[in-house]
């Protein structure tokens, strides 16, 4: 019975000698060589590919994990808040004439807007990888999200833009001058607790903001402002939606809030413009919320940091 390989009788048949065993140089003769047989050459090795994908980096929208959300049936949101408390509880003698307290209240409004986005998308693409057809959902919905934490701070107010919390008249403003950011923010936190009479439950900060106070801190090291991801009892959100050099610390989670009108819908078709015709699907999403601060006086920015 022949044991050699394959390899063993090509070698002899071309006139070299075998090694018997390790350790021995062998010389193989000159041989015409046809074609170089290499993976480019017809036979591509086996790839594997890991399950998923590495996202792209982006912000993720922490801000509206604290902000309550709740329904409405109206566009707009209309509220009413009270605008004048005169209190007059005072101590009265007997037969004596009691104070008279005065209340007043004024109806406040929030619009509605919607935020939207969409994609195109090929039919193969949504039917042969579920995979990417659930990215698709994934990624649009987050998109959503980023863009309504950014409009919560910074949006003007101007129809499709909601208010956001720098525009909200009556906010209050502590600027950092000739302070430290450590002691400017916690100057806000006082002025959450009077005259907003509320108790802050977040400051909202650019990380490099952030980053500026945790260096100082760590360079002092009896420095009382920083604990984890707190100042000054408060917890701290550092997100890139908002401008450096500008902090906002309120009481979120009591004095604002978002009404939603339609929750975050997708939807996919293949009816727009020749996509029919093409192969391709439409995938749109889209909110529609108010976020209305029902007290102004509970938010404070920071300015200079």
């Amino acid at each position: 019975m022949n044991t050699k390989t394959i390899g063993h009788r090509f070698v002899e048949a071309k006139g070299a000698v075998v090694p018997e065993g390790r350790g021995r140089e062998v010389t193989l003769p000159d041989v015409d060589v046809k074609t170089l047989l290499t993976t480019a050459s017809g036979w591509v090795p086996d790839t594997s590919r890991a399950d998923g994908f590495v996202p792209i980096a982006g912000r993720r929208p922490g801000l509206l994990d604290l902000v309550m959300a709740t329904p409405t049936n109206s566009a707009p949101f209309t509220y009413m808040e009270e605008t004048l408390d005169a209190a007059a509880a005072a101590e009265t003698a007997e037969a004596g004439t009691y104070g008279e307290a005065a209340l007043t209240f004024t109806p406040r409004t929030s619009n509605v807007q919607k935020i939207t986005v969409w994609l195109p998308v090929t039919d193969e693409a949504i039917e042969d990888t579920e995979a990417l057809a659930e990215t698709i959902d994934d990624r649009l919905a987050l998109q959503i999200r980023q863009r309504l934490e950014f409009q919560m701070l910074n949006g003007n107010g101007t129809t499709p833009n909601l208010r956001g919390i720098l525009n909200v008249a009556g906010i209050q403003t502590q600027a950092k001058g000739a302070d430290t950011a450590a002691v400017a923010i916690r100057k806000a936190k006082t002025k959450i607790q009077t005259p907003g009479y509320a108790q802050p439950d977040l400051l909202v900060i650019n990380p490099t903001d952030a980053e500026e106070i945790d260096l100082a801190a760590a360079v002092d090291l009896t420095a009382p402002w920083v604990v984890k991801d707190e100042m000054w009892d408060v917890p701290r959100y550092a997100t890139d939606a908002l401008t450096a050099g500008t902090a906002v610390m309120g009481d979120w989670g009591n004095y604002a809030g978002l009404k939603v009108k339609k929750g975050l819908t997708l939807q996919v078709s293949d009816s727009h413009s020749t996509f029919f015709l093409e192969g391709k699907h439409a995938v749109r999403a889209e909110i529609r919320v108010a976020f209305p601060v029902y007290r102004a006086a509970a938010f404070v920015t920071v300015t200079g940091i």
